[in-house]
């Protein structure tokens, strides 16, 4: 079943088609307004991914690139505190270099107005010149955005 998720649907809706598709119900997700499309991904194919940028973090901020990638497009909470237990519960038995907790998502989010955009603004943003967090960021949620779209 093809669904389609249009940008004035209501969050709920998507999180309701979210929930459907992590029951076993097959759907492919178009996000009509990028065109882009997603497919729920594993468990196993969540913490691969998220491993593998964990490996790129220099700071633990960068989890801020995390939760918007997994928000945006995979379902995962807004709420910081319970994006990070469902982080938790997923990475259990992982040792993480940087925890994910309500202050590394909340400290970014709070200072940097970018940061609270949609990834797909992140996209057309220009960093200034002197801007290094930013990039940051964004290379993390590059690769993280890739390593699931190829999952």
């Amino acid at each position: 079943m093809r669904v389609i998720l249009e940008s004035g649907d209501k969050p709920e809706m998507k999180a309701v088609i979210y929930n459907l598709q992590k029951c076993g119900l097959d759907f492919v997700i178009v996000e009509e307004d990028t065109k882009q499309v997603h497919r729920l991904v594993s468990d196993n194919e969540l913490r691969t991914a998220i491993s593998k940028v964990l490996t790129s973090f220099t700071v633990g901020t960068q989890w801020v690139a995390v939760y918007r990638i997994l928000v945006d497009f995979y379902g995962f909470p807004e709420a910081y505190d319970a994006f990070c237990t469902k982080i938790k519960n997923l990475m259990k038995g992982i040792n993480l270099t940087y925890p994910c907790d309500y202050q590394t998502i909340q400290k970014p989010l709070s200072s940097h107005a970018i940061l609270q955009k949609h990834y797909n603004q992140w996209k057309e943003y220009k960093a200034k010149k002197d801007d290094r967090f930013f990039p940051r960021q964004k290379k993390i949620a590059d690769k993280l955005f890739k390593l699931l779209q190829e999952a």
